[in-house]
């Protein structure tokens, strides 16, 4: 069982790491931006997801988180499925791997308070 907590927490992370994922993009390619972008933009809904977890709204922070992690989460999974990630498997295994973990944190059994 996992708490509307630890979903917002796990939320947190998962932002964190889409944005450091991001800036590794755009340090490994100064001159390109789109990584950093959909870094920023994957943590800002996962903020968001997090954000409404903690205050209560767990139906819209779930489905919101949802969203991050299958948006960010298929992208990179898609990369690696096909091949685009041709001598970048680090850092797009990373960010498939904490999609799939944010996944199965979303998953798991709900603990109902009181």
């Amino acid at each position: 069982m996992v708490t509307a907590k630890a979903r917002a927490i796990s939320a947190f992370v998962y932002a964190g790491v889409s944005v450091a994922i991001g800036v590794w993009r755009l340090l490994q390619e100064p001159g390109k931006t789109t990584g950093l972008y959909f870094g920023l933009s994957i943590g800002a809904i996962a903020i968001v997801a997090g954000t409404l977890l903690l205050i209560g709204k767990r139906l819209a922070g779930t489905l919101i988180c949802f969203l991050a992690a299958g948006l960010g989460g298929g992208f990179f999974v898609f990369r690696l499925a096909s091949g685009g990630a041709a001598g970048d498997y680090l850092r797009v295994g990373i960010a498939a791997c904490a999609a799939l973990a944010m996944g199965v944190v979303l998953l798991m059994p709900a603990q109902r308070s009181g």
